[in-house]
């Protein structure tokens, strides 16, 4: 089937062999007709979903983050983090015991 672009006047070849499945048709189907309220109304309604998707995603994706960060530092932890119990317990030694350390 072809159609007509009444903005040009000229027809637009919309047979299956100009059809591509990921961009659909070369030119637009629905770009000679005039731009009006309602298509301005639906550009703002789809604008404000892909901002709000986009929000999730973006709330989505700093939480798996987060989660990967905190498994990465339990799997390998920090040098500091390793060594907090021998630290407290040093805390508890008594000072006959610091002067036993060897140098």
């Amino acid at each position: 089937s072809s159609g007509i672009n009444a903005e040009y006047g000229e027809e637009e070849d919309l047979n299956e062999s100009n059809f591509d499945e990921f961009t659909g048709y070369g030119g637009s189907l629905f770009g000679g007709g005039p731009y009006d309220k309602e298509d301005e109304e639906a550009d703002i309604v789809y604008e404000s979903i892909d901002k709000r998707m986009d929000e999730r995603r973006k709330i989505k994706r700093e939480e798996r983050l987060k989660e990967e960060i905190k498994r990465y530092r339990m799997e390998k932890p920090k040098i500091q983090q390793q060594f907090e119990d021998i630290k407290r317990e040093l805390g508890t030694m008594s000072s006959d015991d610091w002067s036993a350390i060897p140098d």
